[in-house]
């Protein structure tokens, strides 16, 4: 299922946490909320070919193998291909690099555990399944 262009919510499925930023301080790495914070929203904006995603404004793209929201002057963003995974339920999704075998990998299933660029790994089955560091909750919420 293809995502539209909206405000969305992203968890990640191997540590059921909220993925975001520190917005506390300069933080631009992207990584895995601790319990009980509040989620932060993402801008999922579709393009003709693959997805802009802005977390609290701030476009995201992938530095020295890691996932950041870049809040400064940085390089463009990435435009990433998010593949719905409906055999690992409702809402699951993989977030790649456009024409990639690299994608987000969520690092270890603690709080600020980073999401990391790495190649995603499935079996070979049919359809294929995917393991829980690659794979992520994408849930539409109304804007407020």
């Amino acid at each position: 299922m293809s995502l539209e262009t909206g405000i969305y919510l992203i968890t990640s499925n191997y540590s059921n946490a909220a993925v975001g930023r520190n917005t506390a301080g300069d933080g631009e790495q992207v990584f895995s909320l601790p319990p009980f914070s509040d989620p932060q929203k993402w801008e999922i904006i579709k393009l003709r070919d693959g997805y802009n995603l802005r977390l609290e404004g701030a476009e995201t793209a992938e530095l020295n193998g890691m996932v950041h929201a870049l809040t400064h002057n940085q390089p463009m963003a990435e435009t990433w291909d998010i593949k719905a995974h409906e055999q690992h339920g409702p809402d699951v999704y993989t977030i790649e690099k456009l024409d990639s075998p690299l994608g987000w990998v969520m690092a270890a299933d603690e709080a600020f555990a980073p999401i990391s660029v790495q190649p995603i790994i499935a079996t070979k089955s049919l359809p294929p399944h995917y393991l829980p560091p690659c794979l992520f909750q994408i849930t539409k919420i109304d804007r407020d």
